[in-house]
């Protein structure tokens, strides 16, 4: 980092994060770490040091009535079908692809690569980013157990001790693999929190099971103490990440210290993990609802951790505050907003790590109907969404009696976030709605996207974003940066350059600035504009989204300024998008069906439809994995100012 963007960076953060950053570095290098997180073996560890009274039945906390239902497996019996595939060996990966294990589970190895990462190392001594063993998330994601999830849906469905059994050995065979403060598993906090929240869930609908003995809850009670005291250890680090971590492991430290109150350590974890469940409420929830991270997956992720322990608070008479709940209503109330009716799915919009911490229902990742349901439903007791697989979380986390809540549903309208400068517009025709990005940054910048809009028909995301695909791919260097470019975006490109800069891996400089101009809805119509200050004030982008009542889209893009520069128009249309007609000013192309694409402009313009290049043409919808698009990319060597009109129109439908 040069002085300029150092300079840029205390401007941003401030000195204290930039302070606390070298300290941590300093304290890492020098070996404290390792004093105050010792390398041990289970067997060195024993359980009466870690409990301060016996642990009988009455001495846990109260958790979600997980009782055996089998009267509900016509409903929701594709668990069923999630365990048994893990009961033979096929363990699910970022809920698109799986491996299957011959013989145990090697904890360490990336299944798709066969690099390994050491067990005996110190996790202090593990560099997360390694281009010999490749994506760490690779490793991580069995480790976090949420497969288990799937064992004990099934097992409460159907009262098979085979999935109680299958769990109970995987655990001991995990534990035996990771020795406390060995490997790569106790690297990040926010990894060990998510995997005792599945371990928890494991416990209590399991723990009607002969498998359940009494070694192996000690077993597990042992290791959830020293978990909980990695992280709550280590938590002041994630909480100056400004990240969804110190949210998950808070929520952790809360439910270890809620539910295994016999714990010598109990008490501090619950006062330590509410404490900063309720100071990040208000700092990284803004008051419109949106979220710090601008992305919609790790809005799910931050929603469904407090709903986790907002209900684990209520069954145990525990409660939190008003402006918590308050925030966390306006956070589901967000991605209502901007969920497509007819397929459950959001905008693809922001960074995707793959993570879905509560995988309580059949539906797909992208489908977002199941965490808004059970959101709603804690906040209000009322559904959004009529009878539907995405029911199957309040079953596990309400009772039965939540499935026949009644549902008042709410129409979608045209909404304005302006803290965290989304704008949703929605007109007179149904199942069409396109959402457009401005925004002032007030934190860390996520990815380079200025006046990025999607749009949504009938349940096709016709205009859509390319996604994140890995956050670290050294094999793919190329794929890598494209999905971290403005390239991936729909939005409009100066002089082939990025306006901003990756000066680290997830941070970009400088932060841009935006300015709504209008939002207006009227008669049938809905407009925005806004100005973009991305590549400078001496170059503004104006670009305005208007929809009517008939389904026409249309984006204006304004280029003021003087000089002569090189100007792109990126749209990432459907697979099977073609070009119809290019014109000194004009192109059209067919977009899906009777759905078109017309970009005129005040000069003369090449288009090209890109698709499977290492620059365009690609999507990530789940992490890890990328499939072929259409990308459509007008150049324009233009003499500023330059204005370009898009159409996006339904034939037949004016």
């Amino acid at each position: 980092m040069n002085v300029n963007d150092l300079t840029m960076t205390v401007r941003y953060f401030g000195v204290g994060p930039l302070v606390r950053a070298v300290y941590h570095r300093a304290v890492v290098r020098s070996g404290l770490m390792k004093r105050r997180f010792p390398a041990l073996s289970w067997e060195e560890l024993r359980l009466d040091d870690v409990v301060s009274r016996p642990m009988d039945e009455d001495a846990f906390g109260r958790f979600f009535d997980l009782a055996v239902r089998p009267e509900y497996r016509d409903r929701f019996g594709r668990a069923v079908d999630a365990a048994e595939e893990v009961l033979q060996g096929r363990f699910p990966y970022f809920f698109r692809n799986s491996v299957v294990f011959d013989g145990p589970v090697d904890w360490h190895r990336n299944p798709f690569s066969g690099a390994r990462w050491p067990a005996e190392v110190h996790w202090c001594d593990l560099g997360i980013f390694s281009a010999e063993r490749g994506d760490i998330k690779f490793v991580w994601e069995a480790s976090r157990f949420g497969w288990a999830y799937s064992l004990v849906r099934a097992y409460l469905l159907t009262g098979d001790g085979r999935y109680a059994g299958v769990f109970w050995c995987l655990f001991e065979e995990w534990l035996d693999a990771n020795q406390p403060n060995h490997g790569v598993h106790w690297v990040s906090g926010q990894e060990c929190a998510l995997r005792c929240m599945a371990w928890c869930f494991a416990f209590f609908g399991f723990r009607g099971s002969h498998e359940t003995t009494g070694t192996r809850v000690e077993r597990l009670v042992l290791a959830l103490a020293v978990h909980a005291d990695r992280i709550a250890k280590f938590i002041a680090h994630a909480i100056r990440q400004k990240t969804n971590h110190a949210i998950t492991e808070a929520a952790g430290l809360y439910t270890i210290g809620t539910l295994f109150p016999f714990l010598k350590g109990a008490p501090r974890w619950k006062r330590l993990g509410r404490r900063v469940l309720e100071s990040e409420a208000v700092r990284l929830i803004y008051d419109d609802g949106s979220y710090v991270q601008q992305s919609v997956n790790y809005h799910r992720l931050m929603l469904q951790a407090y709903l986790w322990v907002l209900r684990l608070a209520e069954v145990n008479g525990d409660r939190f505050s008003d402006v918590l709940a308050e925030r966390f209503r306006l956070a589901t109330e967000f991605l209502y907003q901007l969920q497509d009716e007819p397929t459950g799915r959001l905008p693809n919009y922001g960074p995707n790590d793959g993570a879905l911490i509560l995988p309580l229902n059949a539906c797909d990742y992208l489908d977002y109907r199941p965490a808004i349901q059970a959101c709603h439903y804690l906040s209000t007791r009322r559904k959004l969404f009529p009878k539907g697989p995405w029911d199957e979380d309040l079953l596990y986390l309400f009772g039965p009696e939540a499935l026949e809540a009644p549902v008042v549903s709410r129409e979608r309208i045209s909404t304005r976030f302006d803290t965290g400068g989304y704008y949703t517009l929605r007109s007179g025709r149904k199942h069409l709605w396109a959402m457009i990005r401005c925004h002032t940054y007030r934190d860390r910048v996520g990815h380079v996207d200025p006046l990025h809009v999607d749009l949504w028909a009938d349940g096709v995301n016709l205009l859509r974003d390319a996604g994140s695909y890995r956050y670290y791919a050294p094999d793919e260097p190329a794929m890598e940066g494209y999905f971290k470019s403005i390239y991936a975006h729909n939005t409009v490109i100066l002089d082939d350059r990025s306006p901003l800069r990756l000066v680290s891996r997830f941070m970009y400089l400088p932060w841009p600035r935006a300015d709504v101009e209008e939002f207006a809805v009227r008669d049938g119509l809905v407009r925005f504009r806004g100005v973009s200050h991305a590549y400078g004030r001496e170059l503004p982008v104006r670009r305005e989204v208007s929809l009517d009542a008939s389904g026409r889209c249309t984006i204006r893009d304004e280029l003021s300024g003087q000089g002569h520069h090189a100007v792109e128009l990126r749209f990432h249309l459907p697979d099977g998008a073609r070009l119809l007609a290019v014109e000194a000013g004009k192109v059209v192309v067919a977009v899906i069906g009777a759905w078109r694409l017309e970009c005129r402009s005040s000069q003369p313009l090449r288009a090209d439809v890109l698709k499977a290049k290492d620059n365009a043409g690609w999507e990530s919808l789940y992490y890890g994995h990328r499939q072929p698009l259409c990308t459509l990319s007008i150049r324009i060597s233009a003499q500023l100012p330059c204005t370009t009109e898009t159409m996006i129109y339904e034939i037949g439908a004016e």
